[in-house]
């Protein structure tokens, strides 16, 4: 329960719960709402699913950022400095790495691949 049914400052919570909302934790839960513009097919292998996945498309500019990640976190500035693109380019390509789950943003915007 979100909050207390005979409290005014509920009514919003609940009003939204009758409407059909979902409650989001995490970006792959606003991800799942999003179905139709990104497939499972382009979600990596989890360890209940077997097959070869299809090739992901990766801009130029997201080829060279998630080349500069590695499993250890990097902070977006050290992203910038190592890829030599302007700070725009890089969150732009850091955004599309996260839709296609290729990349995990972690608190303090620090960045980390995600497999």
């Amino acid at each position: 329960m979100p909050g207390r049914i005979d409290s005014p400052r509920s009514k919003g919570c609940h009003e939204l719960i009758k409407k059909g909302a979902k409650l989001c934790e995490s970006a792959e839960d606003i991800l799942t709402e999003f179905e139709y513009l990104f497939p499972s097919s382009n979600r990596p292998a989890t360890p209940n699913e077997t097959g070869v996945l299809p090739a992901l498309e990766l801009s130029p500019n997201e080829q060279r950022v998630y080349a500069t990640l590695d499993h250890e976190e990097l902070s977006i500035d050290d992203v910038i400095q190592k890829s030599g693109l302007p700070s725009s380019a890089v969150s732009v390509a850091l955004l599309g790495l996260e839709m296609k789950r290729l990349v995990k943003q972690l608190p303090g915007k620090m960045f980390v691949k995600n497999h």
